[in-house]
């Protein structure tokens, strides 16, 4: 079976979010679209650096060069961006990329 996506050194590749509407809100919307009659809705959450070994290891990897391009970012521990997650699932603070900043 291939890998539906394909492989790329960690912090090396695009990350299709910045270009909104991104693939994935166009598959979230979609999906919402097709599962409302059933009562199921559909969230996308996407969190930005997420302070994890997975992202020491990149940092560790990724060229100079790249680190220039994406500047400092604080990041959020796991933690923290799950606490997010479940704050916004909760009160049901949505939005979408067709109406707001994604």
């Amino acid at each position: 079976m291939r890998p539906l996506l394909p492989h790329l050194p960690c912090g090396l590749s695009s990350w299709p979010p910045t270009d909104p509407p991104s693939p994935y809100a166009g598959l979230a919307e979609a999906l919402r679209n097709e599962l409302l009659l059933y009562g199921i809705s559909v969230h996308l959450f996407l969190p930005a650096t997420i302070l994890s070994p997975g992202f020491e290891n990149e940092q560790r990897l990724k060229p100079a060069l790249t680190k220039k391009i994406e500047g400092p970012d604080e990041g959020l521990s796991p933690d923290a961006v799950a606490k997010e997650l479940i704050k916004g699932t909760s009160s049901l603070r949505l939005s979408s990329c067709a109406t707001e900043p994604c």
